[in-house]
């Protein structure tokens, strides 16, 4: 049922998202389901927002059904490792955003 409801929510999520990498971002590419493995670890990224030239910027937007610790701290995993599985976009400068259908508003999060 899981990935079911995370299926619905990229259904809901992606063209609000989409419109707003386009729009606000002015995006060039938009990217749907980027896989890549190394070795036995692999990288999964839902969608890859790329802007070319002088800004030279990616956004990866991860959509989960219910947003937890656990979902951001895949995002902040896939940030750390987004050149090594894509040495290709190591001048580009990545953002991250999380798309959910469901926050818990209890969340506590520490930044270092």
């Amino acid at each position: 049922m899981g990935n079911k409801f995370d299926s619905f929510t990229e259904v809901l999520a992606l063209p609000s998202v989409e419109t707003l990498l386009f729009d606000t971002f002015q995006i060039g590419e938009f990217h749907k389901r980027w896989k890549k493995r190394i070795g036995d670890k692999r990288i999964e990224i839902d969608r890859l927002g790329l802007v070319n030239g002088t800004r030279n910027e990616g956004y990866v937007v991860e959509v989960k059904s219910h947003l937890d610790m656990r979902a951001v701290e895949q995002v902040l995993e896939i940030m750390r490792n987004i050149r090594t599985y894509f040495p290709a976009f190591a001048d580009k400068t990545f953002y991250a955003m999380i798309a959910a259908a469901d926050m818990f508003t209890r969340m506590l999060f520490r930044w270092q």
